[in-house]
């Protein structure tokens, strides 16, 4: 089970819907005391009046996809965080996909990682990588880039593929 009280020591209020074993529980909590956060892994908490990148994703302009379950890291350190975002682009700038934050698997049992559908028309689109950190408010690059491929599947939850922040 995370502990989400430190990544939340800047947010005033936390609203909550917490479905686990104990039945659903809807909430909301002040401050960010442990004692408020009595979350299972079933938690969803909405996040008001954040600043975020704001990437947008359109489906229903592209026909093929691909799939990449991603571990973002910094010098082989993972550094997601809950709110973080990492998104897909084109050499033009539009958002060819974001990325669904999720509990990874066997040895990344603890670690939040992202499944990326990332979306195109034509195979072999250059696409790059952005990812953005919510505790620090700033966009970041991605070392990594990609060559579109239809249908194509890049790591698992359990063997994520891993995509570096560019180190500056």
């Amino acid at each position: 089970m995370f502990d989400y009280s430190h990544k939340y020591s800047l947010i005033e209020e936390i609203k909550y819907y917490d479905a686990g074993a104990s039945g659903s529980v809807t909430g909301q909590c002040t401050g960010v005391a442990p004692e408020c956060l009595p979350f299972s892994n079933n938690l969803t908490i909405l996040i008001e009046n954040l600043q975020t990148p704001g990437w947008a994703d359109d489906p229903s302009a592209y026909e093929m996809t691909s799939t990449m379950n991603v571990n973002v890291q910094v010098d082989g350190t993972p550094i997601a965080e809950v709110g973080d975002q990492l998104a897909a682009f084109d050499e033009n700038g539009d958002v060819r996909g974001t990325g669904i934050q999720m509990l990874g698997l066997d040895t990344y049992a603890d670690q939040l990682l992202y499944e990326l559908m990332i979306r195109s028309n034509f195979a072999n689109d250059s696409i790059t990588f952005k990812y953005y950190d919510i505790s620090e408010d700033v966009i970041l690059d991605i070392a990594e880039s990609y060559s579109f491929t239809a249908n194509e599947n890049i790591g698992t939850l359990v063997a994520p593929h891993a995509l570096n922040i560019v180190s500056g």
